[in-house]
């Protein structure tokens, strides 16, 4: 056999054979005749004569597939050439869906008008629709594609067509490890109720509100991953591992007219769990900030503490952690007087009105 994959570099024809004439030469798998082939009956037959007719039948832009068949006739060969034509999509059509519009599932099989395929790639089409469905909810689907001709037998119609069947449900949500308490608010934020459609997508974003959610409450630790979906009977039961970790309190010392507010910004709380290479990149953020408002030798050193039993801060209820976050500004850098060497074509004024309107920014 010779696989056009390979054709380029070797063709399966045993030593033995090679030079015999071809006695018969036969065309299967598409009507083609003989002739068009370009190899004639008596022809020697050789590795080398096998590649140049492959090369030759796949530059016409016909086929997608060809293969060839050598065996021992009489004393010459008898050759079968294996065609499988060039498949161009005029049109693919869709049946039985309601889940997903006509459009969804073409993006979803990757296959619009003009898009090439052989028959041989319809179960994988059918697979990749059954898991676009699946992660929907719907894991009962049946997909069935088949390839209808047209006049032209390199043209053909694509039909999909779709029995979603009934959807897994979901059965209930279980945190594993420390469960939110109740009071938080994290089951109402994840909106993922018993009953809904077991929506794949949905079931994360659930899981990162949820973790969003801890961590607007001060739990800046708090890590929700989900764990798996368990199977039970119809449906599935929801199981997150949790972890929520201390409630924080943030508490920001000695930043004097610097906006409060634009130090809690710049720390990013909430974003990720404040380890130590995490409040490193809030420390180095803060102090560019505080430089940026005349402070060049501004330090900033963020810790994390006990609450104390007794704070002269207020803290909120439950909060067990602090997160301390000192500026110490140094001197201030003053403005005494501007000038502009060189200018030449532009008035101080105009210069002056600029500077001012990038430092009000």
């Amino acid at each position: 056999v010779l696989d056009v994959q390979d054709a380029a570099q070797r063709a399966d024809l045993p030593r033995e054979l090679s030079g015999r004439s071809a006695e018969s030469v036969q065309v299967e798998g598409m009507s083609l005749p003989v002739r068009e082939i370009g190899l004639p009956i008596g022809a020697p037959i050789t590795r080398r004569s096998l590649r140049q007719m492959v090369r030759r039948l796949l530059a016409t832009g016909r086929f997608a597939d060809v293969q060839v068949d050598v065996s021992p006739e009489g004393d010459g060969l008898r050759v079968v050439v294996h065609l499988a034509p060039r498949i161009v999509l005029v049109r693919v059509d869709v049946n039985g869906n309601e889940v997903l519009d006509d459009e969804d599932v073409r993006r979803e099989v990757d296959l619009t008008e003009g898009a090439e395929l052989a028959a041989a790639d319809l179960p994988a089409v059918q697979a990749r629709l059954g898991v676009a469905y699946a992660q929907l909810g719907y894991e009962q689907v049946e997909v069935q594609a088949t390839l209808r001709d047209t006049d032209d037998p390199a043209r053909k119609v694509l039909i999909l067509d779709v029995e979603e069947g009934e959807p897994t449900r979901i059965f209930g949500v279980v945190f594993d490890g420390e469960a939110p308490a109740e009071s938080s608010g994290v089951r109402r934020s994840m909106d993922l109720g018993e009953g809904d459609i077991l929506d794949r997508a949905a079931v994360g974003r659930a899981v990162d509100r949820a973790e969003e959610r801890l961590r607007e409450l001060g739990h800046l630790e708090a890590r929700l991953v989900l764990r798996s979906l368990d199977r039970s009977g119809a449906g599935v039961i929801v199981r997150v591992r949790s972890h929520v970790g201390p409630r924080y309190q943030v508490l920001i010392r000695g930043y004097g007219q610097i906006p409060r507010a634009a130090i809690y910004d710049v720390l990013r709380i909430g974003e990720e769990p404040p380890h130590s290479g995490v409040i490193l990149a809030m420390e180095g953020r803060t102090t560019k900030l505080v430089q940026r408002y005349g402070f060049p030798d501004a330090v900033v050193r963020i810790r994390r503490v006990q609450a104390p039993e007794r704070s002269a801060v207020p803290l909120e209820p439950g909060v067990s952690t602090l997160l301390l976050v000192d500026v110490r500004t140094g001197d201030p850098v003053r403005v005494v007087g501007r000038s502009f060497p060189g200018a030449q074509h532009l008035e101080a004024s105009f210069l002056d009105e600029e500077i001012d309107a990038i430092l009000e920014d």
